[in-house]
C-alpha cells in the first residue's frame, strides 16, 4: 500500500481519540503482510467457487434455513462496520483535500498511514468476511447470479493487488466503496428486515441490485487498470 512515510499527513493528534488499535497500526508491516500474501485471495476465491457448487448439491434434497433474524444482524454489522470506516476516513480525506490539494489526495498514499491506513487494512480484509452474504443465498436457497459470486471474487483480488502495490487513487476508492458499502447494506438490511411484505424473492433484491451495480464499477476499475 505505502513503502514510505508520508509528509505531511494527518497524525494521530488530530483526531478527538483514537483507538488502541489504530493507534498501533503499522504502515511498513501492514504493506510487507499483503506484499508476501495477496495470492490469499486468488486461494480463497477458489476456495469459495467450490464452496457455493457442493453447497447447493447438499441444499438441493434440504429445505431452506429460515435466517432472517440471523442475516438482519449480519446486514447490521456490514452496514456498521462500513459506516465506521467512513465516518474514520473522512477527516483525513478532507484534510487531504483543504490543506494541500485534490492532486495530492490522489497521487499520495498519505492515506496509508495512522487511522485511515488502519481503516483501510480492515476494508481489504473484510472482502474475505464478506462471502458471508453468499452463505446465506445458499442455505435459504434464493437465486444465486453469476454476477453476485464473480463480483466478490474480482474485488477481493483486485483490492488485495492493489493493496500490494498501492495505485494511485487507492484510498479514495476505498473510501467511496466504503461510503457506497454503507447505503447498498443499510439498503438490504431494510430489505431482509421487512420479511412479512418482501416479495417472493424473499428480500433478495437488495442483493441483485448491490451485484448489478458493482458490476458496473468493477468493470471500470479493470478498464481503468489496463489504461
Amino acid at each position: 500500500m505505502a513503502r514510505w512515510e508520508y509528509w505531511p499527513y494527518y497524525g494521530l493528534e488530530n483526531y478527538l481519540y483514537t483507538m488502541p488499535f489504530e493507534a498501533k497500526f503499522n504502515m511498513m508491516e501492514s504493506t510487507k503482510w499483503m506484499q508476501e500474501n495477496w495470492f490469499h485471495s486468488i486461494t480463497s476465491s477458489i476456495a469459495y467457487v467450490i464452496s457455493i457448487y457442493i453447497g447447493q448439491k447438499l441444499m438441493e434434497s434440504r429445505k431452506p434455513f429460515c435466517l432472517d433474524n440471523l442475516l438482519i444482524a449480519w446486514n447490521f454489522g456490514l452496514a456498521l462496520f462500513s459506516l465506521l470506516g467512513v465516518y474514520r476516513m473522512t477527516p483525513e480525506l478532507l484534510w487531504s483535500v483543504r490543506e494541500n490539494s485534490f492532486e495530492y489526495s490522489i497521487c499520495t498514499a498519505s492515506f496509508a498511514q495512522g487511522v485511515t491506513g488502519f481503516w483501510t487494512e480492515m476494508f481489504a480484509l473484510s472482502k474475505v468476511a464478506e462471502f458471508g452474504d453468499t452463505v446465506f443465498i445458499v442455505l435459504r436457497k434464493r437465486p444465486l447470479l453469476f454476477l453476485h459470486w464473480y463480483h466478490h471474487v474480482t474485488v477481493l483480488v483486485y483490492t488485495w493487488h492493489a493493496y500490494k502495490v498501492g495505485p494511485y487513487g487507492f484510498g479514495t476508492m476505498v473510501y467511496m466503496d466504503e461510503l457506497y458499502c454503507t447505503c447498498i447494506y443499510v439498503h438490504i438490511l431494510c430489505a431482509s428486515g421487512n420479511a412479512q411484505t418482501t416479495s417472493k424473492n424473499g428480500g433478495n433484491d437488495g442483493y441483485n441490485f448491490a451485484d448489478l451495480t458493482d458490476g458496473w464499477r468493477c468493470l471500470h476499475r479493470l478498464e481503468g487498470e489496463e489504461k
